[in-house]
């Protein structure tokens, strides 16, 4: 499992803003993850920035839900460290993982 510091991955302006972002939803994702484990970890690419998230914000704001309130979940089976988030980098996708992600 591939992970990175929650507060290191860059969010960039053309993700959804944190406002639009609904707690209950969020809320509910995290009880998700929790009870399910992680299914698809977010998508992100490296540039001169860093990692940037190009899907997956509604997952990163559950996990760090989860993260606040010291709630263990897991990614394939492992549990993810605190204050971590599992990603898959673009460039290992697949075509037909591309048109989902």
């Amino acid at each position: 499992m591939q992970t990175i510091a929650l507060t290191s991955l860059v969010i960039r302006d053309r993700q959804r803003s944190e406002a639009s972002v609904n707690k209950t939803e969020v809320e509910r994702l995290a009880d998700s993850i929790q009870q399910k484990g992680l299914l698809h970890a977010p998508v992100v690419f490296r540039d001169e920035s860093g990692f940037v998230l190009i899907a997956g914000k509604r997952r990163t704001a559950a996990m760090a839900s989860l993260h606040a309130a010291s709630r263990i979940f897991f990614y394939n089976g492992a549990p993810v460290p605190s204050g971590e988030v599992p990603y898959t980098e673009i460039c290992d996708l697949s075509v037909a993982d591309l048109a989902e992600a």
